[in-house]
């Protein structure tokens, strides 16, 4: 639209002052928008150094935009590229009551480069005094993302990104590995293995074979080394213990399937929750290496006592013993 002293005129509103830009979202102060239905969509004629003031603020907000984008990691894999690696897995085996069992989960590896296990050596070594990026199980935690569906839970929990996001601050002071779990559970029981055992004599290729496959530590409750972590999506409605009848039947045949795998060294299944005391935490780690502080977050409420009672009570079922405490 070509403005002219005519259409100037005509158009001409009553002045507004720190009116709203609808267009640009800005604060303006003009003394003509063109309207259409009522809204302010573009601006005609500015007061004399008003489109500076305007211009110098957008600059200033897409520096701030640009450099907070900078700021979050790169992805190592979109959810839509690690849909296409999905394989099916189904495998067996007989619990210490002479039942035997299987189960079927899909495989969707979140990739892990040489930069990822360097974080990870450099994270335990840090705050555990270790040099080993391979777990040693003697714990399942089991947590819960209070984020809604699949995909959220995997996107906004960092499992897919490169690193920790720096906004993370407290987490972020331990350490720029991201969060991360071996297993996550869908709300309807489904199980995906995001972080498939490795074959031990490489490292790199993938084995479920029991006596050829070591796991690659992930941070899920401050990367413990001892700790193998399973994830499940609840919804978002703050409440973190809300699983459904099929996530706690997966998670306790899950459970017994890893106790199998793990030839009885794991001992403990435990809720996320738990780690919260301070006390029990170094206790528990002061029995693999030196107490060193560890920044992490104290205030965790997945999954909560009751659901990892039932839980550990359908493992003890098929004859297992574990502790669900220490």
């Amino acid at each position: 639209m070509q403005v002219t002293k005519d259409t100037t005129e005509a158009l001409r509103p009553r002045r507004r002052e720190s009116t709203l830009c609808s267009l640009c979202l800005l604060c303006v102060r003009c003394d003509l928008h063109f309207s259409s239905g009522g809204n302010y969509v573009y601006d005609l004629v500015c007061s004399p150094g008003g489109w500076r003031w305007r211009r110098d603020v957008f600059l200033l907000l897409t520096v701030l935009s640009s450099a907070a984008a900078l700021a979050q990691p790169g992805r190592v894999i979109t959810f839509d590229e690690l849909l296409t690696r999905k394989v099916q897995k189904n495998v067996e085996w007989v619990n210490p009551d002479s039942t035997r069992e299987q189960i079927e989960f899909t495989q969707m590896a979140i990739p892990v480069d040489d930069d990822m296990k360097e974080l990870t050596r450099r994270f335990v070594g840090d705050n555990y005094g270790r040099n080993s990026i391979w777990v040693e199980p003697r714990i399942i935690v089991i947590h819960s993302m209070d984020l809604e569906d699949l995909q959220t839970s995997l996107e906004q929990s960092s499992f897919l990104d490169r690193s920790l996001p720096k906004t993370w601050t407290t987490m972020a002071k331990a350490g720029a590995l991201p969060s991360g779990a071996h297993f996550i559970i869908d709300r309807d029981g489904k199980i995906y293995c995001i972080t498939p055992p490795l074959a031990v004599d490489d490292g790199k290729r993938i084995s479920y074979e029991r006596n050829e496959h070591r796991w690659l530590v992930k941070r899920h409750v401050d990367a413990l080394p001892i700790a193998l972590g399973i994830e499940n999506v609840t919804a978002s409605n703050g409440s973190f213990d809300d699983l459904t009848e099929e996530q706690i039947t997966s998670n306790a045949r899950l459970v017994r399937w890893l106790l199998w795998m793990e030839r009885r060294s794991i001992e403990y299944v435990m809720s996320h929750h738990q780690f919260n005391d301070n006390t029990k935490f170094e206790r528990l780690t002061g029995t693999f290496s030196p107490s060193r502080p560890v920044y992490r977050a104290t205030n965790r409420q997945d999954v909560g006592d009751a659901v990892l009672r039932r839980i550990v009570a359908d493992v003890r079922r098929r004859g297992w013993v574990v502790k669900d405490d220490f």
